[in-house]
């Protein structure tokens, strides 16, 4: 394994993102120590899942915006997502498309 070399750029070199996150959750936990698997499935796991809040909830108001998902109030206040299905056929030309670009 190579380590970040001071030549290449920070977001082409995906092992030193890991290090980082690694150096983060034990900036706030110090005292942590875990097996490589422990590591992967509790310290970055749990970075990711709060990296991605944010980016999920964007992209839940704009599929709900662009009426590909609706939303229902469950009884326990909180908000789930469904494809609507009235919409099907464009989600599906979406999906083909993305695939596509990156075939």
């Amino acid at each position: 394994m190579k380590c970040r070399d001071e030549s290449v750029e920070p977001e082409e070199d995906s092992t030193w993102e890991v290090a980082l996150k690694i150096l983060n959750y034990l900036a706030e936990n110090p005292k942590a120590a875990d097996t490589v698997d422990g590591i992967l499935q509790w310290w970055l796991l749990d970075q990711t899942i709060i990296e991605e809040e944010e980016r999920v909830a964007q992209a839940l108001k704009c599929l709900v915006e662009r009426d590909l998902l609706v939303t229902v109030q469950a009884s326990d206040s909180r908000r789930h997502y469904q494809l609507n299905a009235e919409r099907i056929e464009e989600t599906r030309r979406l999906i083909r498309e993305a695939k596509n670009r990156r075939a």
